[in-house]
Formats: structure tokens, C-alpha cells, sequence
């Protein structure tokens, strides 16, 4: 039996790319075939960092150009030696023309089924033969309402599904009513792997020394960030470490590693003595390594965040201001483990049935 996942790759995005790592290895470690649609993008590898432009942006990204590159190259090295990817297609017409040769197709995780994506068509298997098992794992949506004129497309699409799972309990409210068929609630796949089978892919980073440092992995920043930062830093003694493929930011740093990929996020993240982060992902990986956690989610779009930290009774560590004092304590990782053991039992036994079932 072979199985190919559809989601969010050559995105040069930590969460995106690790999710997808880790959905590919559970089903394998479960004894079927598993590859990974490499579908997002028609550039040619090792993009580059095009500054011919001369606007204000392209002048911020001059002195961080060959940094990035490297970031960027270190995402398709990682691709190529641990996801087992299909050809590229360029188009949704070459996919469609040369369908790789799969019993299942799988949509997700991560934000497949947001309603704006141009690309939601592919994401609800619009390209799969009505012959083949279609499943979503964990498919998340991004945004907390549903517009009554994308209602049609997802009552359509869900119909077509032999299984459905969604990563957050508001979007089974929301699609639900569109079907008839069970909406089930799986964890994101990153908690299909233990913090130690993680820690088999991790790169090191020169220059910044275990257990010494505050990562600060930040998608939205909040306005109070800076002053609130040096705070932390003359509190805790520590020096504040970045990670991120971006040029310029004015945000308060000892250290900004510009060229990390996913082998050195997860290595920074595990030896930091301390995380601060408002990414969804940059949450999940702290909790896996049980890390002291500081979560700033952003307050106009917390739901994802809340509800990952609620699931592992940690939300306490939601920090929206920076007078509210900090949590200052590791994330119970036995805790978290536990928990995830549990979820990736309900995983197993959620694609036994799928395979089972295959005629």
C-alpha cells in the first residue's frame, strides 16, 4: 500500500517543512509506502535572493543576501536527504497528467484548507480520480470563520473524502454541518515523532553555545517586543538568539541566525534555556522538548496557539502585554509525552482503518 501527502512544501518554512517530515515517517514507521507531492513551486532549487530592483526592501536584504541563500539551500538539502519527494510539477496540469501511483491521498497538515489559499482546490483533492482513497490528517484552516460563499466549495469537496481530520476542534464546528461524514480531531503530525527521534535530524549551530541562550522565533511581533526584551535579558542574564530567514528587523538580538534549516531550528529550540515565540510551530517544538516557554500568539488570531497550548495544559505560559509577568519554569515534558503517546495511538488506528478499508 503507498500513500502520497499533498500539503505545504518548498515554502522555506520551519513548521510547514517539519510537519510534513514527520506525517511521511509515521505512516512509514507504520509499514506502508509514503512520498510527499512536491507541487508548490516551479523555481529551480537553491532559490536565490533577487535584489535588481532597487527598492527599500531589496537595499534591507543586501547585507544578509549570501546568509539567506545559504538558509534557503539548507531547506532543499534537507528536502533531498530526508523527505522522499516526487518529481516536481510545476503546474496542477502536470500533477494531474502524471498522478503519482498511490492508493491514498492524504491533504495535510497545517493550514491546507484556508479559505483564501488559491491553491485550496488541489488541497481538498480536486485532482484525485474518484477510484482513489481520499483522506485529510489535521487539516487546519487558518482563520476562525467560514464566508457563506466558500461554504458550497467545502460541503462539495468533504463529499469526496473517505475519512476527514482536522487539527483544531473550532474547525469541526465549522464543517461539520457541511457534511455528513465524521469530522474527526488529530494533533499536529509533529507530535507523531518523540523529542528524541527529533533530535536524530538536528544540525548544531557555531557561535552559540548550549543552554546559554533566549531563542526568539517570531512571525507576528508585538509592538511592546523590544522594551519587553531587554527586560528579559538584564532579568535572566542571558543573551536573546534569533532564528528566522529574514533580512532586516529591528528587534533587540545578540545574535540573528539568518541561515538556519530545519536541522538547526530544531536544534536551537532544543537547547535553548529559554523560548519565546509566536509561531504555532515554534510552540509545538517547544513543548516536545519540554523547553521554558514564553508564547506571545498574536491577540487578533491566538485561537491556534490557545487551543495547542490548552491541549497540553500549558496555556498559562500566553503572554499578550508586557506588563503581565512571565512564566518562568520548564514545560512538563513528561506531560506533554504522555499525551502525545495517546494521540499518536488514535493516528495509527485512524490509518489502519483507511488502509483496511481500501477495496
Amino acid at each position: 500500500m503507498k500513500a502520497s501527502i499533498i500539503t505545504m512544501t518548498n515554502t522555506y518554512n520551519y513548521g510547514a517543512t517539519l510537519q510534513a517530515y514527520a506525517l511521511h515517517k509515521f505512516i512509514q514507521s507504520n509499514g506502508y509506502e509514503c512520498d510527499i507531492i512536491d507541487h508548490m513551486s516551479a523555481e529551480k532549487k537553491h532559490r536565490k535572493v533577487k535584489l535588481f530592483v532597487p527598492t527599500r526592501a531589496n537595499l534591507y536584504l543586501l547585507p544578509y543576501k549570501f546568509s539567506l541563500e545559504r538558509g534557503y539551500r539548507s531547506f532543499e538539502d534537507f528536502y533531498e536527504k530526508h523527505m522522499n519527494m516526487t518529481c516536481r510539477y510545476p503546474t496542477i496540469e502536470s500533477l494531474k497528467a502524471h498522478l503519482p501511483d498511490s492508493d491514498v491521498f492524504i491533504s495535510g497538515s497545517d493550514q491546507v484548507w484556508n479559505h483564501k489559499d488559491p491553491k485550496l482546490d488541489r488541497f481538498l483533492l480536486d485532482f484525485v480520480p474518484d477510484k482513489n482513497c481520499k483522506v485529510s490528517y489535521a487539516a487546519s484552516m487558518g482563520n476562525s470563520d467560514l464566508p457563506e460563499e466558500k461554504k458550497a466549495k467545502f460541503s462539495k469537496g468533504l463529499e469526496r473524502f473517505d475519512a476527514i481530520s482536522v487539527r483544531e476542534q473550532e474547525v469541526v464546528e465549522l464543517l461539520q454541518p457541511l457534511t455528513n461524514k465524521k469530522v474527526n480531531v488529530h494533533c499536529d503530525p509533529a507530535f507523531l515523532l518523540t523529542a528524541e527521534e527529533w533530535r536524530t535530524i538536528e544540525k548544531p549551530v557555531k557561535g552559540v553555545v548550549p543552554g546559554k541562550y533566549i531563542l526568539c522565533y517570531m512571525l507576528h511581533l508585538p509592538v511592546w517586543f523590544n522594551e519587553w526584551a531587554k527586560k528579559l535579558r538584564k532579568e535572566t542574564g542571558l543573551p536573546i538568539v534569533f532564528v528566522g530567514l529574514n533580512g532586516y528587523r529591528p528587534v533587540i538580538y545578540d545574535k540573528y541566525v539568518r541561515n538556519a534549516g530545519p536541522g538547526e531550528f530544531l536544534w536551537l529550540i532544543d537547547n535553548a534555556a529559554m523560548v519565546v515565540s509566536s509561531s504555532f510551530h515554534g510552540n509545538v517544538f517547544s513543548l516536545i522538548f519540554g523547553k521554558n516557554l514564553i508564547s506571545t500568539p498574536d491577540k487578533n488570531r491566538p485561537d491556534r496557539i490557545h487551543n495547542l497550548l490548552r491541549m497540553f495544559n500549558e496555556n498559562r505560559r500566553e503572554l499578550y502585554d508586557s506588563e503581565t509577568k512571565w512564566i518562568s519554569e520548564n514545560v512538563n515534558g513528561e506531560g506533554v509525552e504522555l499525551l502525545a503517546q495517546e494521540e499518536r495511538e488514535r493516528t495509527r488506528e485512524f490509518f489502519k482503518n483507511v488502509f483496511d478499508n481500501i477495496q
